[in-house]
């Protein structure tokens, strides 16, 4: 059967993740009050991005106090090729005592679970709350108020991953997460009504023969997190270590956001030359072009609606001057 397109279901709504991501080697059906780990129980849904789906888990056996726990849900055609794991559980290993170790989101815990798209990664860590990008999105004057900060925070937990010799190399909005007031010790009905009750819409397929069992019975609406954030004292974590690598390794590419990927990536991919090696320079530029950003509104390089590499590398050859000779 050809693959499914998002044209095969009726319109969910451009909220939820697409229905067709649920296929063998895709997303995880998840559903409210399903129990993973015998101890997670899904009480709401946190988001979801092109690898994963993430849901608020009361555990069940936490005591003396209620604890509440993010699970992410990887794709299942990532398992055992997830170097997010293997990254946190390096930084766990590290000292704490490095001032951005707090910065950094935490794993708690991770298991494997089989379902009907295959087995899946399941990364369990603190719930933080919306991403940098949908403040700054509502908001811009927030975050413009506390940049400094904000960035600060931001380059202590970048510092700490690189004295752990880890390079993030997606630093970008929608990796950095705010953080909100903890959520431990509250009954589920108070939780609940943090996020908003749980909003949900049917999945169902345009052409019968489609409706499979890869399919959730529905889709739920992440919860809004944004009123949450104490505006007045603003903290992040910087989130999602898929595209994470250590500096004694080379990725063989970079899939960062062309407004934040730095000079050499973009050669890389245009070039048939030898590679130029990457470092823990990539996330400092990553950072330069996330504080103009933000302190703008406007994107440094790439904010056009058709951008590509050779158009922002031409940007960048405006912006500093001609490119280093041995590039050329």
């Amino acid at each position: 059967m050809e693959p499914l397109s998002p044209l095969d279901f009726y319109f969910a709504g451009p909220e939820v993740e697409s229905p067709d991501r649920y296929r063998p080697g895709g997303y995880h059906p998840v559903h409210l009050g399903d129990v993973y780990h015998q101890r997670y129980r899904v009480i709401h849904k946190l988001g979801f991005g092109t690898y994963s789906t993430v849901w608020l888990a009361r555990d069940l056996q936490s005591t003396p106090q209620t604890r509440y726990v993010a699970l992410k849900f990887a794709v299942a055609e990532l398992t055992g090729k997830n170097g997010e794991i293997k990254i946190h559980r390096h930084l766990v290993s590290q000292s704490v005592t490095h001032p951005g170790s707090g910065r950094v989101l935490a794993l708690l815990d991770h298991f494997r679970v089989q379902g009907v798209n295959g087995e899946h990664d399941v990364l369990v860590s603190q719930v933080v709350g919306p991403q940098l990008e949908a403040v700054f999105n509502d908001n811009p004057t927030v975050i413009q108020q506390s940049i400094k900060s904000l960035m600060h925070q931001v380059a202590l937990g970048i510092s700490f991953l690189h004295h752990c010799g880890v390079v993030h190399a997606d630093l970008h909005k929608c990796n950095i997460a705010l953080e909100i007031p903890t959520l431990d010790g509250a009954d589920e009905e108070r939780a609940m009504m943090t996020l908003e009750v749980p909003q949900c819409v049917p999945v169902f397929a345009r052409n019968q023969q489609h409706q499979s069992n890869s399919l959730p019975k529905y889709l739920v609406i992440p919860g809004n997190l944004v009123d949450c954030v104490k505006q007045d004292d603003i903290h992040v974590k910087i989130i999602d270590f898929g595209e994470a690598f250590f500096t004694a390794e080379e990725p063989r590419d970079l899939h960062s956001p062309l407004q934040v990927r730095p000079p050499e990536a973009l050669v890389n991919h245009l070039s048939m030359l030898p590679k130029i090696k990457y470092d823990t320079r990539i996330d400092v530029w990553s950072i330069g072009c996330l504080i103009y950003e933000l302190a703008t509104s406007y994107s440094l390089v790439g904010g056009a609606y058709h951008s590509d590499e050779a158009r922002v590398l031409r940007e960048l050859t405006t912006l500093l001057g001609p490119l280093p000779q041995e590039w050329i």
